[in-house]
């Protein structure tokens, strides 16, 4: 890597590199990476933590989803940076960036992860839904859609089952819920699987201590809405 190179990538906010990964793709990113060395890519990952711990930086969705490409090219490097910032729950501009974590997190299909890497990401994603209290941004919405329509698997059915049941919040419950529905969609007609989430929507439209998740599962059924 050039002396040009090395100084933009360790100045604050990175504006070129964030400018220019803001259009790549994550697997194109990801391969530009591997040509850097182990210090200049911690380097980069240090500066991308540093950058979505700034509000005012992260606030602006290209440097937010730019660095978050980054951290899932770095991967399994940046896996403990990934979980610190699912953890951080305070504010919108957190939820902002677990939001994008999750839009992005189904591109690692196209890299070379680890079973043992895409194990502690499928945790970090069922802590969140099972402990998560906020609808903020959506982001626990879009954790239960990144399980249930772009990483399906019996893994993350699993994960979805028991955070739509076991789930502490309503936030959590709900984004469960709504991966559930889309688990469901692709589920053979008869399968053991269907008749799980069925039965399982089944037993939150009649029994969650949530109005508002027993009308979605109502919604999901299809059956009449329970009494408030």
């Amino acid at each position: 890597m050039s002396d040009k190179s090395q100084n933009y990538i360790s100045d604050l906010p990175q504006k070129r590199l964030l400018h220019e990964f803001h259009t790549v793709d994550v697997p194109a990113i990801a391969d530009r990476l591997r040509s850097f060395d182990r210090i200049e890519q911690h380097t980069l990952l240090n500066t991308c933590e540093k950058i979505l711990s700034d509000k005012k930086i992260s606030i602006n969705e290209a440097n937010r989803v730019s660095c978050v490409k980054v951290l899932i090219s770095l991967l399994p490097l940046s896996m403990s940076t990934l979980e610190r910032l699912l953890k951080k729950r305070k504010g919108k501009e957190a939820y902002k960036i677990h939001f994008t974590i999750f839009c992005f997190l189904d591109r690692i299909s196209c890299l070379h992860i680890s079973n043992k890497t895409s194990s502690l990401i499928l945790d970090a994603i069922s802590e969140y839904l099972h402990n998560i209290s906020s609808e903020t941004a959506s982001a626990a919405w879009m954790a239960g859609d990144l399980l249930g329509d772009h990483w399906k698997s019996k893994e993350t059915f699993s994960i979805l089952l028991s955070a739509v049941q076991k789930g502490r919040y309503v936030a959590g419950r709900l984004g469960a819920l709504h991966g559930l529905e889309q688990h469901l969609k692709g589920a053979t007609r008869g399968s053991h699987l269907r008749k799980r989430a069925l039965q399982a929507l089944h037993n939150v439209s009649s029994f969650d201590r949530s109005y508002r998740v027993r009308v979605s599962a109502c919604y999901a059924l299809g059956k009449k809405l329970p009494l408030e």
